[in-house]
C-alpha cells in the first residue's frame, strides 16, 4: 500500500506581505533588501548552564524555585526562580537511588512528592516528601512494592497527604506531616480492574470489583478528598467495559471516562451526575494527545487525535469558546494573564530559518497575540517543552551543537501585539498543487460529514458527537452484538510512490490525481471488486455476509468505508446485509457532498 503523508493546517495565516525594498538615499540608485518582519525577542531574565540531556524536563515551578529532572542520571536540581542560581541537588535518602518520578506540582507549603528507586538498579519502591525551597527530604517510606506503571500512575501531594499509584492502581496514601500510612481508599484489586487518577485536590477512581468470588459490589466511578480520604460521591458505572482515563480538572470535576461503551471528556456536578460532554468521542482512554490538554480559569483547552485544530471549552456551560488550527509544531505551554501560551516553530516570510515564536490566545475568545520569539544559536536544539509560571517562561536550550545546555528564564509581556507577521512553509515542503486539486484545508475532517440518518441505517445511535477517528461503533448493545462504521478520507499529493505517473514503472506520481488513482487501484481487500455506480469518479466495493467494504475516488481524494454488523440475525438491532451496503454507500455520499461533488 502506498505510503501517505498526513497534513496539518498551518497555524499562522498567510495574509500580510513584506514591505517592498527601500531606496538608498542621495539619488544614487540601488536597492536594499527589506528585513523580514518578525516578532521582537523575549526579554531574557537569566541564563544558567546546566547538566542536562534531550530527555531532561522542567519540573516544579513556584515563585522562588524551578526544578530540573534529569531522567538519564536520575538527578533532581533546584534553581532560584529570580536569578537562576543553583540552589540544591536532591540527596536521596539512605538506601535510595535515582529519582523515578515526581509530583506534577507542589502544595501550598511548597512540598512535592518524589518516588525513588531502591538502590542504584532497584525498582521504584520508596516515596518521599521534599521541600522544594531547600531540596531537603522531609521523610521517606518504603511502599513495599513497585510503583504502578499504568497511564495515570503517578504521585501527588495535597495539603495533608501524599498519594502514590501502586500496582493495579492501588492508592498508597501517607500522612504528609510524618509519612505515616493512611487507610487505602479501594479494596485490594487482585484482578487489576480498578482505574485511578489523582492530583493535589481530588482523587478519582473506577472502583471495579472485577470477577473475584464473593464480591457483589457494582462497578462505580468515585471521587475522594485527598486530605481526608472522604468519599465525595459515587455513581454506578455501566458494565460494558467502564474505564477511567484521566482527571483533567477538579472545579468542576472533568474526567475522561468510558461509560455505556462510549468514551468522552465529561464534566460532573457535586453529586457525580454527568453534566456536559466536551468535544468528540475518544478512540483511546489515554490517547496520543493527552499531554496537550490543560485546564485553567474554568476553561479546558484540548486537542483530539487526527484533528489539527485546538479547542477551548467552557467547563461550566459545556460551550465551545473557540477552535483554531494552530499547526502541528505548536506546543501548549500554560496560562499567563488569561492567555493560553503556545510555542510554534515557524519560518518568517523571506527567510529560510525556523524560529520559535511564543503566541498567546485569550482563553475566552481566542484573540491571538504575538508575545515574542525565543532565541537559540544556529545548530542548537530546544529540549522538551518550556514551562510557564505566572508571567515567566522557563526553557531548556541546547546552546551549541556539542550538547551543552542552559536553563533560561524569559519575561512574558502582559498582552503582546496583534501584528500579523507573515510566514511561509519550511524550505522543501511546498506542494505543487494543480487547478482542481482538493487541498488538506478543504478536506479537513470531511469524514465527520456522515449524517445521523446514515448511522441509523446501521442501527447505530444517531445523536452523538463524532469519534476522533471517524469509527462509529457500538458493542454489547444488546449483549453479543457489534456494529461498526469506519470512514477514512485521504488527501493525496504529487510525488507519492507507486504510480510512476501512469507508466507502470512504480516511480513517484507526477500529479495528486495520479497518486489517488494508484491508491484506489491498490486498495487492500478490494482486489477484483466490482465497480459501483453513482459515487465519485471511481468506486468499487465488496459485500460480504457480515460487512461491506468500499473505496471511492473523487479528484485527488480517496474515501474508504467499512460497515460491519455482528449479532443475532433475528434481533432488530442487527443490521442486515442490505442495510450494511446501504449505510456504506450513504456514508461515502455524505463525504462527497462535503467535498463539493454534486454528481451523486
Amino acid at each position: 500500500m502506498a505510503r501517505r503523508r498526513t497534513h496539518a493546517v498551518a497555524g499562522a495565516v498567510l495574509l500580510a506581505l513584506l514591505a517592498g525594498s527601500a531606496c538608498t538615499g542621495g539619488g544614487g540608485g540601488g536597492e536594499k533588501k527589506a528585513e523580514p518582519a518578525v516578532p521582537k525577542p523575549l526579554r531574557q531574565l537569566w541564563d544558567t548552564k546546566v547538566t542536562a540531556s534531550a530527555t531532561s524536563r522542567i519540573g516544579w515551578l513556584t515563585d522562588d524555585t524551578v526544578t530540573l529532572h534529569e531522567p538519564e542520571s536520575g538527578a533532581l536540581h533546584g534553581y532560584d526562580a529570580g536569578s537562576g542560581r543553583h540552589r540544591w541537588k536532591l540527596t536521596p535518602p539512605t538506601g535510595a537511588g535515582r529519582v523515578c518520578d515526581t509530583s506534577g506540582e507542589v502544595n501550598g507549603q511548597g512540598v512535592g512528592g518524589v518516588v525513588f528507586a531502591a538502590g542504584d538498579e532497584g525498582e521504584c519502591t520508596l516515596a518521599a516528601a521534599v521541600d522544594s525551597r531547600t531540596g531537603r527530604v522531609l521523610w521517606s517510606r518504603q511502599l513495599g512494592e513497585q510503583q504502578g506503571d499504568g497511564p495515570n500512575a503517578g504521585v501527588s501531594v495535597s495539603e495533608k497527604a501524599l498519594t502514590v499509584t501502586g500496582r493495579c492502581d492501588e492508592l498508597r496514601r501517607m500522612r504528609l506531616a510524618d509519612g505515616k500510612p493512611l487507610p487505602t481508599l479501594l479494596p485490594r484489586d487482585t484482578d487489576c480492574s480498578h482505574d485511578t487518577a489523582h492530583n493535589a485536590r481530588r482523587i478519582a477512581a473506577l472502583d471495579d470489583p472485577g470477577t473475584p468470588e464473593g464480591d457483589e459490589r457494582e462497578a462505580a466511578f468515585v471521587l475522594y478528598d485527598p486530605d481526608t480520604g472522604k468519599e465525595l460521591w459515587r455513581r454506578p458505572a455501566d458494565g460494558r467495559g467502564p474505564e477511567l482515563g484521566a482527571l483533567l480538572a477538579d472545579d468542576p470535576v472533568t474526567l475522561v471516562t468510558q461509560d455505556k461503551g462510549q468514551r468522552y471528556i465529561r464534566t460532573y456536578d457535586g453529586n457525580g451526575k454527568p453534566v456536559h460532554v466536551l468535544g468528540k468521542e475518544l478512540s483511546n482512554a489515554v490517547d496520543e494527545v493527552s499531554g496537550q490538554r490543560l485546564a485553567a480559569e474554568g476553561v479546558l483547552v484540548t486537542r483530539f487525535a487526527n484533528d489539527p485544530r485546538t479547542y477551548a471549552y467552557d467547563l461550566r456551560t459545556g460551550k465551545t469558546l473557540w477552535r483554531k488550527a494552530l499547526g502541528s509544531s505548536t506546543l501548549l505551554l500554560g496560562v499567563s494573564d488569561g492567555q493560553l501560551v503556545t510555542r510554534s516553530s515557524l519560518v518568517p516570510k523571506g527567510t529560510a530559518r525556523i524560529q520559535e515564536w511564543l503566541i498567546g490566545y485569550d482563553l475566552r475568545d481566542g484573540t491571538r497575540r504575538t508575545l515574542g520569539r525565543e532565541r537559540k544559536p544556529e545548530g542548537a536544539a530546544l529540549s522538551g517543552a518550556p514551562a510557564v509560571h505566572k508571567r515567566k517562561l522557563y526553557s531548556l536550550v541546547g546552546t551549541d551543537s556539542a550538547g551543552t545546555y542552559a536553563l533560561r528564564a524569559y519575561a512574558l509581556p502582559e498582552r503582546g501585539d496583534t501584528t500579523d507577521y507573515p510566514t511561509q512553509p519550511p524550505p522543501g515542503t511546498a506542494v505543487k498543487w494543480r487547478k482542481g486539486d482538493l487541498r488538506p484545508e478543504r478536506t479537513l475532517l470531511a469524514c465527520e460529514a456522515v449524517t445521523a440518518e446514515t448511522r441509523e441505517k446501521m442501527k447505530l445511535t444517531g445523536d452523538r458527537p463524532p469519534p476522533d477517528n471517524c469509527v462509529w461503533q457500538e458493542r454489547d448493545q444488546p449483549e453479543g452484538s457489534e456494529r461498526e462504521l469506519s470512514v477514512r478520507v485521504s488527501t493525496h499529493e504529487p510525488g507519492e510512490p507507486g504510480s510512476g505517473g501512469g507508466s507502470g514503472s512504480g516511480g513517484p506520481a507526477k500529479t495528486a490525481v495520479e497518486s489517488a488513482r494508484h491508491a484506489y487501484d491498490t486498495a487492500q481487500y478490494l482486489d477484483g471488486a466490482p465497480a459501483v455506480r453513482g459515487l465519485g469518479e471511481q468506486a468499487k466495493g465488496k459485500v460480504y455476509s457480515l460487512s461491506t467494504h468500499l473505496i471511492v475516488r473523487y479528484r485527488n481524494v480517496t474515501i474508504e468505508v467499512r460497515a460491519e454488523g455482528i449479532g443475532d440475525r433475528d434481533s432488530d438491532r442487527t443490521p442486515s446485509r442490505q442495510q450494511l451496503k446501504e449505510a456504506a454507500h450513504a456514508a461515502a455520499a455524505d463525504v462527497l457532498r462535503r467535498l463539493g461533488d454534486k454528481s451523486g
